[in-house]
């Protein structure tokens, strides 16, 4: 990566899980939110990462604000207050009805092909 620490830093802050990032030269250090970020040292400078060195074989960035939404500060997780849990509804009335309803005029149409065949 060949750039200013602020284009860097900029990089980094949207570099998303998956992605692979190579410190060519000099010394960093930064602070990445971001996890599952591969940081790679592959020049001779200092190079840490959430205050860990980062070497010639990186390390892959964990999530700092795994449990937080970083815009509100609130947690992510879900809650298991009763009054949010909600039943499944297994029952499924508009194809029910739909079934019901094509099996009854299959049955008139029967019925009305053995009137007129027997009539």
């Amino acid at each position: 990566m060949v750039g200013t620490k602020a284009e860097i830093e900029e990089i980094i802050e949207s570099a998303k899980k998956g992605d692979s990032i190579e410190i060519l030269n000099g010394d960093l250090d930064l602070n990445v939110e971001n996890g599952g970020v591969s940081i790679v040292n592959k020049g001779d400078g200092n190079v840490t990462v959430n205050n860990k060195q980062v070497d010639d074989t990186g390390i892959i960035t964990e999530n700092n604000n795994e449990n937080n939404n970083p815009s509100t500060g609130t947690s992510d997780k879900p809650t298991t207050d009763k009054q949010d849990v909600q039943s499944p509804n297994t029952y499924d009335n508009n194809n029910l009805t739909l079934f019901y309803g094509s099996a009854f005029i299959s049955l008139i149409s029967l019925l009305a092909i053995i009137k007129k065949k027997f009539a």
